[in-house]
C-alpha cells in the first residue's frame, strides 16, 4: 500500500508531465483503437450476413453454364436434405422507351430465390410479381436515371419488361460498392432477351440451402470437391461466409492501409512517451536513490514507477475511450456513404475493456525498457555533484526496446494482413527516421559554417541541439514522420483525382464496351463512324484455362490466406484467363523485358507460338521469359512462349489483358470483342450510346465518366479518413515537440537562471530558446514536405504508372501552422521561466 500512496502522491505533485504522458499514450492509441475496432465491424458484418448475402449456404459458379454431370457430382456430396436454385447475374444495358439506357447488373432468379435473407420493396409489391408475368424490380436509381415509375416499360435485351416494384433493401447486395445498379427478372424470362450466348460475360450460379449442416461441414464439402479429379477446374466452389469474404476486399484495403496511418501515430507516441518517462524518471534519480539509502529495495522503486504507467495507461485508456468512440462513430458514417450494406458495432462493456486493457498494455511494454534501467542506479548517486544523474541503459532494457520494435513489425504484419506491405512500411519509417537524423545534423553543420560564426544566438542554439541528441532527435524524427504521413495522402489523391478528371492527359475514354460478337464489328464501325466518333482499341478476347506451365500441370490454390499476397495470389491463380491478341503493343502498354512480336505466327508445328505476358500478373505467378504456357480452350490444348513482359497503364480505361498472343494462333477460337469510343461532348455520348442499344442490345457499355465520378467520390472517402489518421500523427508529432520544449526548459531551468545571474538579457535567452525549436520545425517541415513529394511522386509514377501532379497547398499550409505553433509554444514557455526570480540551488 506505502508503494501505491508513493506512485500516487508523486503523480499529482507534478500534474503537467503527468498530463503530457497520458496525451501522448492516448492521442496514439486512439486511431489504433479505431481502426481494430473497424477492421472487426467489416469481419462481422461481412460474416453475421454471409448467408443473408448469399442467399444460400453452399454454392458453385462458372462462367459458362453448368452441366449436368457437374450438378450430379455436387449434389452427391450434400446432405439428403438440400434445396437448390438458379442464379445468373451479368452487365447488360436496359432502356426506356425513348431509347435512353444505362449499364444494370441483371440478376435472373428462379421463384425460391433467396434461402436466406429477403428482398424488400417498396409498399404493396411483391417479389413473386417478376415470376407471373414480364416484370422486373428495380433498384431506385434505374428509374432516376431512364425517367421511368413504375409500371414503366424497360426494355432488356430485345424483349420488354413492367417494372413492378422498387428493391429498398437487398440482402444479396452484401458489402459492395457495385458498378452498376441491380435489376431482377425471371430466369426462364431471359431466353427471350437473347442477351446470354456461349461467349457472353456472365456468371452460372448454382446455390444450395443445406439446413443443419455446420460451417465446418461445408468447408469439408468444398475441400472435397476441389480435391475431385472429375469437377471441372473452370467451377467455383464457395461456402457463405468464403463468398462473403470477397465482397468485402474494398473496405479491408481501406482498413489496412487506415491501420498503418494508425500503427505510425502510435510508433510516434512511442518516441514520445519513451522520452517523457525517460526524463521524469532522471529528475528523480536523487531521489530514488536516497530512498534505497533508507532501506527500499531496487525492486520497490521499480514497483513505483510500474504503478504510476498503469495508473496513467488507465487514464489514457478512458480518453481514448471517448475518443476513439467519436472518431469509429465518423469512420463508419463516411464507409457506409460507399456501401450498399450498412456496417455496425457494438459499443458494449467489451469495447471499453478493450480500451483500457490495450492503454495499460502498451504504457507498460513502451515503458519496460527505461524502467530496467532504475537497476542501475545506487545509493551513492546521492553524493553527486551534478544537480541530476542520468540513467543508462543494460541487458534488460535493450532487450525489451528490441522486443517493442519487433511488436511493432508484428503489429504492422497484422494490421496490413501483408508481410510485404508491414515489413515495408516498418522499414521505410525506421529508414526515413535514420535518414532524417542524418539530413538534420548535416544542415546543421552548414547552417554553422555559414553564419555560426557571426551569430552568437544561433551558436548557442546549435550547441545545445548538439548537446542533447536524444530529445533534439526525439522532436525532429517524430515531427518529420508527421508531417511525411499528412502531406503524402492529398498529394496521392491530387495525382489520382487529376488522373480521373482530366482525358485530355489521361486520355480517357468516353465508353467502353464489351460483349461484342463477332459477326457485329463491321455494323459498330459503321454506326460510330456515322456519328463521326473515334473508334479505339477493337479487341479479341477468348475464354481459356491455363493447364500447364513448362509442360507440368498449373497448381491452382486454396483461396484462404493471411495476407492479402496470398489471397491475391490465390485469386490469380484460380481464376480464368481472357486471352488476346494484337500485332503491337497499345499506347498504354510498355515493353519491359523481352523482344516483340516477331508478326503473325508461321502455323509450323515445330514451332511455339510467341506470348506477351503483364509484368506484375507474372511475378504474382512465378512466370519469366522463356516459360512455356498451355491453355485449354474449349478442350483444344493452345502451346505458347513467353518472350516478352510488359507494363500496362490500367488506369486507361482501354481494353487491356494480362496475357497476349501473337496473331495468327487465337483467331479460331470462340470470342467476343471489346472496343472504347474516345472521349466525347455528352450529347454524342448519349446519343451514340442510345443508336448502340437499338442496333446491339447485347452489347454491354460503360459510361467511363460515370464511373470515373463514382471513383473519385469513393477515394475523397477514403483520402478524407485517411487523413484524419495521417492528421494524428502530425498531432502525436507535435505533442512530442512540445513536451521536449517544456521538458528541456525545465531541465535548463538552472541554465537559464545562470544566464540570467551573469548578465543575459532576456531577448539574448529568449531568441536562443526560438531559433533552437524553431530550427527543429522548420527544417522537419521542409524535410517532411520534401519527402511526402518524393513518396508521391514513386507511387503515382512508378507503382501505380499514372500522371502525378504537384499539390503545392498542403505543404504550405502545413509549414506556416506548425512553425507559427511552434513559436507561440517556445515563446510562451520560455517567458514562464524568464518571469521567475533567479534561483541556483
Amino acid at each position: 500500500m506505502i508503494l501505491f500512496k508513493l506512485a500516487f502522491k508523486d503523480l499529482t505533485n507534478n500534474k503537467v508531465q503527468s498530463l503530457l504522458i497520458v496525451l501522448n499514450i492516448a492521442i496514439g492509441l486512439i486511431g489504433f483503437v479505431t481502426l481494430i475496432h473497424f477492421k472487426g465491424a467489416i469481419e462481422t458484418s461481412i460474416l453475421s450476413k454471409s448467408k443473408e448475402t448469399l442467399g444460400a449456404d453452399f454454392g458453385i459458379s462458372s462462367r459458362s453454364p453448368l452441366d449436368k454431370a457437374t450438378e450430379e457430382i455436387v449434389e452427391g456430396n450434400l446432405p439428403d436434405n438440400f434445396e437448390k436454385t438458379q442464379v445468373l447475374e451479368t452487365l447488360s444495358m436496359v432502356s426506356n422507351v425513348e431509347g435512353k439506357s444505362r449499364l444494370v447488373q441483371i440478376k435472373a432468379v428462379e421463384n425460391n430465390f433467396p434461402f436466406y435473407g429477403k428482398i424488400q420493396l417498396s409498399s404493396n409489391q411483391e417479389f413473386s410479381n417478376i415470376f407471373v408475368e414480364d416484370s422486373v424490380m428495380v433498384y431506385p436509381e434505374i428509374l432516376t436515371q431512364l425517367e421511368l415509375e413504375v409500371g414503366g416499360t424497360i426494355k432488356v435485351g430485345k424483349k420488354d419488361f413492367t417494372v413492378a416494384g422498387i428493391v429498398l433493401d437487398d440482402s444479396a447486395a452484401g458489402i459492395d460498392t457495385g458498378m452498376a445498379p441491380r435489376l431482377y427478372l425471371d430466369l426462364n424470362k431471359l431466353a427471350g432477351t437473347d442477351l446470354i450466348s456461349a461467349q457472353s460475360l456472365a456468371w452460372h450460379r448454382l446455390l444450395f440451402k443445406t439446413p443443419n449442416t455446420s460451417e465446418d461441414q461445408l468447408v469439408e464439402i468444398k475441400s472435397r470437391l476441389d480435391s475431385n479429379q472429375n469437377f471441372p477446374e473452370n467451377v467455383r466452389v464457395f461456402t457463405h461466409r468464403t463468398n462473403s469474404e470477397q465482397t468485402g476486399r474494398l473496405l479491408n484495403y481501406l482498413a489496412d492501409y487506415l491501420g498503418l496511418a494508425a500503427v505510425a501515430a502510435l510508433f510516434l507516441s512511442a518516441i514520445g512517451v519513451i522520452f517523457l518517462i525517460r526524463s521524469y524518471i532522471g529528475e528523480r534519480i536523487k531521489v530514488i536513490a536516497t530512498m534505497q539509502s533508507l532501506g527500499f529495495q531496487q525492486r520497490d522503486c521499480f514497483y513505483v514507477f510500474l504503478i504510476q504507467v498503469v495508473l496513467l495507461g488507465m487514464v489514457s485508456g478512458w480518453i481514448t475511450l471517448g475518443f476513439s468512440y467519436g472518431l469509429l462513430r465518423a469512420l463508419i458514417d463516411i464507409t457506409n456513404n460507399l456501401v450498399a450494406s450498412p456496417l455496425y458495432i457494438n459499443y458494449g462493456v467489451g469495447f471499453v475493456m478493450y480500451c483500457l486493457l490495450t492503454a495499460v498494455t502498451i504504457a507498460f511494454l513502451i515503458s519496460l525498457p527505461i524502467l530496467f534501467q532504475l537497476y542501475g542506479i545506487r545509493p551513492a548517486m546521492v553524493f553527486t555533484e551534478s544537480h541530476r544523474g542520468s540513467l543508462r541503459s543494460n541487458g534488460w532494457s535493450r532487450l525489451f526496446f528490441a522486443l517493442n520494435i519487433l511488436i511493432f513489425w508484428a503489429g504492422s504484419i497484422f494490421i496490413s494482413n501483408s508481410i510485404q506491405v508491414g515489413s515495408y512500411f516498418i522499414a521505410g519509417f525506421l529508414g526515413s527516421a535514420v535518414v532524417f537524423a542524418l539530413l538534420f545534423y548535416g544542415v546543421l553543420f552548414i547552417a554553422w559554417k555559414i553564419i555560426g560564426g557571426s551569430s552568437l544566438i544561433f551558436r548557442h542554439a546549435a550547441l545545445n541541439l548538439v548537446r542533447r541528441p536524444i530529445p533534439t532527435l526525439a522532436s525532429f524524427i517524430s515531427l518529420s514522420l508527421g508531417l511525411l504521413l499528412i502531406n503524402l495522402i492529398p498529394q496521392l489523391e491530387t495525382s489520382l483525382q487529376s488522373e480521373m478528371q482530366s482525358p485530355e492527359t489521361s486520355k480517357l475514354p468516353s465508353l467502353f464496351m464489351f460483349d461484342i460478337q463477332e459477326e457485329q464489328i463491321e455494323s459498330l464501325e459503321n454506326l460510330i463512324k456515322s456519328k463521326n466518333a473515334p473508334l479505339h482499341q477493337v479487341s479479341p478476347m477468348v475464354r481459356a484455362r491455363l493447364m500447364e506451365v513448362n509442360d507440368k500441370p498449373f497448381e491452382r490454390a486454396a483461396e484462404e490466406g493471411f495476407t492479402r499476397e496470398q489471397q491475391r495470389e490465390n485469386r490469380f491463380r484460380n481464376r480464368g484467363f481472357n486471352l488476346s491478341y494484337r500485332e503491337q503493343l497499345s499506347e498504354s502498354e510498355t515493353l519491359v523485358s523481352g523482344k516483340p512480336f516477331s508478326g503473325v505466327f508461321s502455323g509450323n508445328p515445330d514451332d511455339l507460338a510467341e506470348i506477351s505476358i503483364e509484368q506484375r500478373f507474372a511475378d504474382r505467378l512465378d512466370l519469366e521469359i522463356g516459360d512455356t504456357l498451355t491453355f485449354d480452350i474449349q478442350s483444344i490444348p493452345i502451346k505458347g512462349k513467353i518472350i516478352n513482359k510488359r507494363s500496362v497503364k490500367w488506369t486507361s480505361f482501354q481494353p487491356n489483358f494480362f496475357i497476349l498472343f501473337q496473331p495468327g494462333v487465337l483467331e479460331p477460337a470462340p470470342k467476343t470483342f471489346l472496343a472504347s469510343i474516345g472521349a466525347v461532348e455528352f450529347n454524342l455520348k448519349e446519343s451514340l450510346q442510345s443508336s448502340i442499344v437499338e442496333l446491339m442490345p447485347n452489347v454491354s457499355i460503360i459510361d467511363v465518366t460515370r464511373l470515373v465520378s463514382r471513383l473519385v467520390d469513393i477515394t475523397k472517402q477514403m483520402s478524407l479518413a485517411l487523413k484524419a489518421m495521417a492528421g494524428m500523427s502530425l498531432l502525436v508529432g507535435f505533442l512530442v515537440m512540445y513536451s521536449v520544449i517544456s521538458h528541456q526548459l525545465r531541465e535548463r531551468k538552472w541554465d537559464i537562471n545562470l544566464l540570467k545571474a551573469i548578465g543575459a538579457n532576456f531577448s539574448f535567452i529568449r531568441g536562443s530558446v526560438l531559433v533552437e525549436y524553431l530550427t527543429i520545425s522548420i527544417i522537419a517541415s521542409l524535410f517532411g514536405s520534401a519527402l511526402s513529394i518524393f513518396a508521391s511522386y514513386v507511387a503515382s509514377s512508378i507503382l501505380f504508372e499514372g500522371i502525378w501532379v504537384f499539390n503545392l497547398t498542403v505543404p504550405l499550409a502545413t509549414f506556416v501552422v506548425v512553425n507559427a505553433l511552434t513559436f507561440l509554444v517556445g515563446i510562451t514557455t520560455t517567458n514562464r521561466y524568464l518571469s521567475r526570480p533567479i534561483d541556483l540551488n
